[in-house]
């Protein structure tokens, strides 16, 4: 709540970011209107040329926003509750889209898997909202194995509701009250889960990315990135996912895994370049490696680890002390194998 929107909106553009924000579910729709004028109307109109009179020329090009977060979390399942948001949402989604057609709607109805007011809430915003906001936890280092059962049946009750559905899944948070390695691997084992769903999840934003040093006032301590009025330092969880973003590959392949490591795979689109994403939740572990019919260029693997005792984080004083660690490896093409250091995330990018 320290972030005004143009602020973030702001912060979003110098740091290459696309930004989504939530609004609450009591604001006016006249106010939701001219703040979507305000921020991707041209001078042409009312709120857009008091946008370029206040120093941004250009319009903002918001696409995402959410309407409420948490919407039907505290006082149980109720279906006047539910019902409550679904009227908000449509009061302001209509508000929003008669200035901006090409925005993208999240909504924030509370997920009860188990209860039949979800399939209430569905069918009332099927065709309104393009996401449905799941919030799950991060500080397990296995969270991800929950996390792919809660998005796999998640999808397949939208598409039981209505198969031709284009409602998907955004998990705008992934909460916990950890930020050293445990929180990492969490991370990881999360965004390995949303990996394989990638086909109808729009992100994973795991919470929280900024973080005061010594002034989290919520129980939620979880920052990826902290700061002081001096320094800045990134705990274990943002560089697990700073691992992930810098290896990025488009392509999902099949993964197979015999034993207690959770492994997605991905490629490259022309098929030259093979991502392996390990978690390894516990001792130390040699692993005979299967790469199918992809063939190895040479011996020479890279290697980006991160690894630690589960609690451990760094400090104003060690800011560095747990960090991505990059290696370039030797690998026998013939026999591939690899040893995952004890409660780690490594990716190994290989070549062909």
């Amino acid at each position: 709540n320290g972030f005004g929107i143009e602020e973030f909106l702001q912060f979003c553009e110098k740091t290459n970011i696309t930004p989504s924000f939530a609004v609450n579910i009591y604001e006016t729709a006249q106010d939701m209107a001219d703040m979507v004028e305000y921020l991707n109307g041209d001078q042409s109109t009312e709120w857009g040329a008091k946008r370029a009179e206040n120093g941004h020329v250009k319009p903002y090009g918001v696409k995402y926003v959410e309407i409420g977060n948490e919407e039907v979390i505290f006082n149980g399942d109720k279906k006047e509750d539910y019902k409550a948001y679904i009227e908000r949402f449509n009061l302001l989604h209509t508000a929003m889209t008669k200035k901006d057609t090409t925005l993208k709607f999240i909504q924030a109805a509370w997920w009860r898997p188990e209860s039949p007011n979800m399939e209430y809430v569905f069918r009332a915003l099927n065709g309104k909202a393009d996401y449905w906001d799941l919030h799950v936890g991060g500080d397990d280092p296995m969270a991800g194995l929950e996390t792919d059962k809660q998005l796999a049946g998640m999808m397949q009750k939208f598409k039981s509701w209505d198969v031709n559905t284009k409602m998907q899944i955004a998990v705008f948070e992934e909460n916990g009250s950890k930020h050293g390695i445990q929180r990492a691997l969490g991370h990881a084992t999360n965004l390995n889960a949303i990996r394989k769903h990638s086909e109808y999840v729009l992100t994973s934003s795991p919470a929280n990315a900024l973080q005061p040093y010594r002034q989290n006032d919520n129980d939620w301590d979880q920052g990826q990135i902290f700061f002081s009025p001096g320094q800045v330092w990134g705990m274990p969880p943002f560089y697990s996912q700073k691992m992930q973003a810098e290896n990025h590959l488009p392509l999902r392949v099949e993964s197979l895994v015999e034993g207690t490591l959770n492994v997605t795979a991905t490629l490259s689109e022309d098929a030259k370049t093979l991502m392996l994403h390990v978690v390894n939740v516990g001792p130390e572990l040699a692993t005979s490696l299967n790469l199918g019919g992809f063939r190895l260029s040479g011996k020479d693997v890279n290697s980006y680890s991160i690894a630690g005792d589960l609690n451990s984080r760094n400090s104003p004083a060690h800011p560095d002390q747990f960090k991505t660690e990059h290696k370039t490896i030797t690998i026998d093409p013939q026999n591939p194998s690899y040893i995952f250091p004890s409660n780690s995330y490594t990716i190994l990018k290989i070549k062909q």
